[in-house]
């Protein structure tokens, strides 16, 4: 099995700016690429508890310190010695160090913000948080299933709680306090619905510095034809939005969830005559649901924060206080 700080470090190439949206070479590319198909592969033949990620993928921030940079000494003592109980190796470089996703992010949630804030305010960055938000909820479903399956071999009440205790997605969701208060379940679903407005990128603010800005490719001879070319998501699956499948996506949740859509159809339809037809209420309808679905980032974005929604709100409850 390769290190902690290995994995650590991988999921960070999968989204980092220097490796993406402006790496200096296709070998850059190249390496996202493969980090995204290595870690995949290590969740579904190793297995979540195995690759041990949830030692892995914790963030290194605390409550009041945003860790923009440094891990601060603290924390690396605490590093150094968990190193050496578990003969790991630490990566001397910035992209597994200060410039670490886990060490730049406040936590889960404010990635998660961030990310769903990208899906509206930069398409070139969204493709890259795309993947790592669904390379993330499949670790997190898988090393929630295993550990529940673990749980049902085991006969004390207390062993089995504790197992699901220890699961990846109870670490994100209770943090270093070990619990949720209301005002931080609050927090979770603002991430999970943010959509780029000023309010949400103020909350839930970019991870890198300048991080929507693009390279700046001189040679236009040289310059790739697609947005898939030229952030080097040409080997992996295409964005088109008109293609989701397997989803079975109930487009009418999104419509409530925004608020201002659904305001806007009930005005809308108050203002309709009896005498006109149902087909014009029909397709007003229809447009003002994909007007929601858009401005929460398109049907893929949706899909996504369906899923957290999903996994995170038992976890919530179990561990509430």
């Amino acid at each position: 099995m390769p290190p902690s700080s290995f994995v650590a470090f991988l999921a960070t190439l999968i989204v980092h700016p220097a490796t993406t949206t402006r790496a200096r070479s296709d070998e850059g590319l190249a390496a996202a690429n493969q980090a995204l198909h290595y870690l995949q592969d290590l969740c579904q033949v190793v297995g979540p508890i195995n690759a041990r990620l949830t030692k892995a993928f914790t963030f290194h921030s605390t409550s009041g310190f945003r860790g923009r940079t440094s891990l601060g000494k603290r924390r690396r003592e605490e590093e150094s010695r968990e190193v050496v109980e578990h003969n790991d190796q630490v990566l001397n470089t910035k992209l597994a160090q200060e410039q670490s996703i886990w060490a730049r992010g406040e936590s889960f949630w404010h990635v998660v913000g961030w990310a769903f804030n990208c899906a509206t305010l930069s398409h070139a960055r969204w493709q890259r948080w795309r993947l790592w938000l669904e390379l993330m909820i499949d670790v997190l479903e898988s090393d929630l299933v295993e550990r529940v399956s673990k749980s049902k071999l085991l006969k004390i009440a207390e062993e089995k709680e504790e197992m699901i205790r220890k699961s990846l997605v109870v670490q994100f969701v209770t943090g270093a306090q070990g619990s949720i208060s209301q005002q931080e379940r609050r927090r979770a679903m603002r991430a999970i619905f943010a959509h780029g407005s000023a309010k949400n990128v103020a909350e839930f603010k970019e991870i890198w510095k300048d991080e929507t800005k693009e390279k700046i490719i001189k040679d236009e001879k040289t310059r790739p034809k697609t947005a898939e070319q030229r952030h080097g998501l040409a080997s992996l699956e295409s964005d088109d939005e008109d293609d989701v499948d397997g989803m079975n996506l109930d487009i009418t949740e999104v419509r409530v969830a925004n608020h201002g859509s659904a305001r806007q159809t009930r005005r809308t339809t108050r203002n309709l005559k009896p005498a006109e037809d149902s087909d014009s209420m029909e397709e007003t309808h229809e447009e003002s649901v994909v007007g929601a679905v858009e401005a929460y980032g398109g049907v893929k974005a949706v899909y996504l924060r369906r899923r957290i929604h999903r996994l995170v709100c038992p976890m919530s409850n179990l561990v509430a206080v």
